[in-house]
């Protein structure tokens, strides 16, 4: 195996993968050599990303696949199958939400987010690690999360989809470690993403996240992707790893404090961000 690629001659299936964290995660794992089934519902947006795979030498098939039906699901496996002949990677990035409160949302989006966000990655790593186990694949199932998953935000679907997935990725490390098939999960928060679109711009100020007062970006994510399916994690399954600055660290009270502690430090002449305003 390459140092250099050190997925060089894996196959990867990579959700939401037309656009944003999808996008990054599904070049990144390129760049390392493996070979990208691109899923989306988003099929305008998709050749971006099958064309960022290809320039760096990698082979992309794009499927027009929807999380929330069985049939699509199958349909990535037997592509990923049927186009390069074994899958070591899935990248549970798919994922929705619908605006709602506890008492205002329906039942219609509540399905929907949970068909989506747990229910879709559920069956997708299920039919993955069984096609993994018949080939003798030690593979590695990456779902993302989210840091609703402990932090509310008034959209509760969301944040029990979210949380269930998490359980949902202890689970699969237990049952399928056996087999050398590892799953870990990400929680980002605070990801600069605009329009749905990766972007690397400077411009991701946001006083409110304790590290470096800016948002995160895609590519840093897709980062830690690339090291959860890399043999530098081999020994880590089961695990939620946040990424967020702290961002989910901060309560309503810590971040009036250091509002308070930077503007004090601002007086004294130390230069560092000031938070927004507490709402």
């Amino acid at each position: 195996m390459s140092n250099i690629q050190p997925l060089l001659g894996q196959v990867a299936i990579v959700t939401g993968a037309a656009k944003g964290i999808g996008r990054a995660i599904a070049v990144r794992l390129a760049e390392s050599g493996a070979d990208i089934v691109v899923a989306d519902i988003d099929v305008a947006n998709m050749p971006v990303t099958a064309q960022a795979i290809e320039a760096h030498g990698r082979r992309a098939v794009t499927l027009e696949a929807d999380m929330r039906k069985e049939s699509d699901i199958d349909r990535m496996v037997d592509q990923a199958l049927q186009s390069f002949g074994r899958l070591d990677i899935v990248v549970n990035n798919a994922g929705i939400n619908a605006p709602g409160g506890f008492l205002g949302v329906s039942r219609q989006d509540i399905r929907s987010v949970f068909d989506t966000d747990l229910i879709g990655p559920f069956m997708l790593s299920q039919r993955a690690a069984r096609e993994m186990i018949k080939a003798g694949i030690r593979g590695r199932i990456v779902c993302i999360s989210s840091i609703h998953s402990v932090v509310p935000h008034y959209c509760p679907h969301y944040s029990a989809a979210k949380i269930g997935l998490e359980q949902l990725v202890i689970d699969m490390a237990l049952e399928l470690a056996p087999y050398g098939i590892r799953a870990n999960a990400i929680r980002p928060g605070g990801i600069a993403i605009r329009g749905r679109l990766e972007t690397d711009s400077p411009d991701v100020a946001n006083p409110n996240i304790p590290y470096e007062g800016r948002n995160g970006l895609p590519s840093e994510v897709a980062a830690l992707a690339h090291f959860l399916v890399t043999e530098d994690s081999h020994y880590i399954t089961g695990a939620t790893v946040t990424i967020d600055g702290a961002l989910s660290r901060m309560t309503y009270s810590a971040l009036a404090r250091r509002r308070r502690l930077a503007e004090e430090q601002h007086d004294l002449g130390f230069p560092i961000h000031i938070p927004g305003p507490v709402l």
